[in-house]
């Protein structure tokens, strides 16, 4: 009761000096975002890692994960709100995160530098569509939080340059994706979703192409990794990833078997983790 009283009373404070444009509410809580929602007027949009509350609430963008940094949250939550046109740029917004019992207030201009989300910089760097990085990521997140069929399974996918990454790979079973349409095949297709959790369970890696088109499962990377510096403990199938992004300008996804941490590789290095039960990067 006292943290809701604070919050309203904050909030109450700030918009009576600052008058921002629009209240940008970072919680798990869809508590809160009601309270804020009865109190004001004002647009009020709600960032959160809860995916069914996302859903649900048409102003709402949702995490994939929190970054410990409160101006990295910020600012990817603004990102995805600017991408849904729940803010424009030259607004003024009140950004009030909650964790538990602590309330962060950041008030801001939207500007194109804030906007510009540097996590998915690499991305484009290599022409790959954004949005089916972003699928990818989702369904490696939901492997290491869920497992499939009641244990912890381990996979990898590689995004872009599919061409190179066939060259330098083979299949360990039969590609059973090959034979179908290629929009039959489009990993931002949330109907092949379950689809491609099942095939998780295979060993190899899954190949898909910068337009998400999957190209193959089930493939074995032919690399040297002699030469690649990771983590000790970390095991074959992200040496070889990271080994293959090294090699072509594709870029790796790991899911670990042993706890589910999914890894993010780019040019042989690893370029965030994320600890998908709790959802939180643990690096970037």
């Amino acid at each position: 009761m006292k943290l809701e009283k604070n919050l309203i009373d904050l909030a109450k404070a700030i918009i009576d000096k600052v008058n921002p444009d629009t209240i940008l509410l970072i919680s798990e809580n869809e508590k809160e975002y009601k309270i804020l929602k009865e109190k004001f007027s004002l647009p009020i949009i709600l960032a959160t890692t809860n995916k069914k509350l996302s859903k649900r609430l048409k102003n709402s963008v949702m995490l994939l994960a929190k970054n410990p940094s409160l101006r990295a949250r910020v600012k990817n939550a603004l990102a995805l709100a600017f991408q849904k046109t729940l803010v424009n740029i030259g607004e003024s917004v009140l950004c009030l995160d909650i964790d538990k019992d602590f309330i962060s207030i950041t008030i801001l201009e939207v500007s194109k530098e804030i906007l510009e989300n540097r996590m998915l910089e690499f991305v484009k760097k290599e022409n790959i569509n954004p949005k089916v990085f972003e699928a990818v990521l989702e369904i490696a997140l939901e492997i290491g939080r869920e497992g499939r069929e009641g244990r912890q399974i381990g996979t990898a996918f590689l995004v872009g340059d599919s061409k190179k990454v066939l060259e330098s790979s083979r299949q360990i079973i039969l590609n059973p994706f090959r034979g179908h349409k290629k929009k039959e095949r489009l990993v931002t297709n949330p109907n092949l979703k379950e689809t491609i959790k099942e095939f998780a369970q295979l060993e190899g890696v899954f190949v898909i192409d910068n337009d998400g088109i999957i190209r193959a499962a089930g493939r074995f990377l032919n690399v040297d990794t002699s030469s690649i510096d990771i983590p000790r403990g970390l095991g074959t199938r992200h040496a070889v990833v990271a080994a293959m992004t090294a090699l072509s300008k594709a870029i790796g996804i790991t899911v670990s078997q042993s706890g589910g941490i999914v890894r993010v590789f780019h040019k042989g290095k690893i370029i965030f983790t994320i600890d998908p039960k709790r959802k939180i990067f643990l690096s970037s």
